[in-house]
């Protein structure tokens, strides 16, 4: 993964747009709290820290202030089971996710900027490791699932983003003993815009 990482960040550099190019390259990471929710009394979990890392692409329509991003990150996520029998079981994830926002970008000077953005986010499961073997039968995840992200935040300098977004859920992310499963997760984000 560090590979793939070390690789992704080469080409951002070796294809940096020119200052005058509508799309731009960059690197976005960041953490996330996600809560996993259960139309079920007999499972429930905790809040869980995640963290994301990947390459970035932003596009915008010279003048209106408007445009999209795009990012490659890989996500990695924990979540922690408490089940009827009063036991913890927790799952790994290690995820690739593909937001895709529309933006608008409010410029207000050289030194300061303020963005809305809203867009699906596609997610796959790579690997998954379950805390207890007994259990993984218990624990089906999807491969693939979907959400929808909202947030804001500043850039500074036309090249340093801070923001902040919640991803809801479209569709469950899998089951749990036959309980449906559906994770929000509010994400701080930083990004550097080459």
């Amino acid at each position: 993964m560090k590979r793939l990482f070390t690789i992704l960040l080469v080409a951002a550099f070796s294809f940096h747009a020119a200052a005058d190019k509508p799309w731009k390259l960059g690197v976005e990471g960041g953490v996330s709290l996600s809560k996993v929710s259960a139309k079920s009394e007999v499972l429930s979990s905790d809040n869980r820290v995640g963290w994301f890392v990947g390459p970035k692409i932003k596009f915008k329509v010279p003048v209106l202030g408007f445009g999209c991003d795009a990012a490659v990150l890989y996500r990695y996520n924990d979540v922690k089971y408490l089940s009827t029998d009063n036991n913890y079981y927790k799952n790994t994830a290690h995820m690739l996710a593909v937001p895709v926002n529309l933006r608008y970008d409010f410029s207000l000077g050289k030194v300061l900027g303020i963005y809305i953005a809203t867009g699906p986010q596609f997610n796959w499961t790579m690997k998954e490791k379950v805390s207890d073997a007994n259990v993984k039968d218990m624990i089906d995840l999807r491969d693939y699932y979907f959400d929808w992200n909202a947030g804001a935040g500043i850039e500074l300098f036309k090249h340093l983003q801070i923001g902040v977004n919640y991803n809801f859920p479209l569709k469950d992310m899998g089951k749990v003993n036959n309980v449906k499963l559906k994770g929000q997760t509010w994400n701080a984000r930083v990004a550097y815009i080459f």
